[in-house]
């Protein structure tokens, strides 16, 4: 059973989310609040696996929680749900700590998908942004034409 943790600080939000972990089979909601001191203080007492944390903006003060929740409880995997999910927000979430980040693409299989992963000790990013890391990669690399002549026929064999 993978115990969740749940923050959202929009009820109806809140309510949704639990429910629709709550109903996948081996995933159990044992914590979920919309406040971050009461979640803070419940995870001391009653551990979870992971902690699904929907970003409601990328303001610093939501950044520093999910470092100090990091920190607090190190064994714990964040996983980010944002609606925002460019470069920079994603960056600074995983250097706050965030182990997994879903992006306003992402649907239940992907929530489910991701949550699986970070419990087997992997990180998890939606498919749209493994795209758009991939994409800015390949764009920072050397085009073909700058290659050495030996180099672009080893690519080309």
């Amino acid at each position: 059973m993978i115990e969740i943790a749940i923050y959202n600080d929009y009820q109806l939000g809140l309510e949704t989310l639990t429910k629709l972990i709550a109903d996948i089979p081996d995933f159990k909601v044992t914590l979920s609040s919309r406040n971050i001191e009461e979640l803070t203080q419940s995870l001391k007492k009653r551990k979870a696996h992971i902690l699904v944390y929907s970003l409601p903006d990328d303001s610093i003060k939501n950044l520093i929680q999910i470092s100090q929740l990091k920190v607090a409880f190190p064994r714990m995997s964040i996983l980010i749900l944002s609606q925002n999910d460019g470069d920079e927000i994603i960056m600074k979430a995983v250097k706050s700590g965030a182990r997994g980040f879903l992006g306003k693409d992402s649907n239940t299989n992907d929530l489910k998908e991701a949550i699986l992963t970070l419990r087997n000790g992997y990180e998890y990013f939606g498919n749209s942004i493994t795209r758009m890391v991939l994409n800015r990669y390949i764009t920072s690399l050397d085009t073909p034409e700058q290659l050495p002549g030996n180099e672009i026929k080893q690519l080309s064999a």
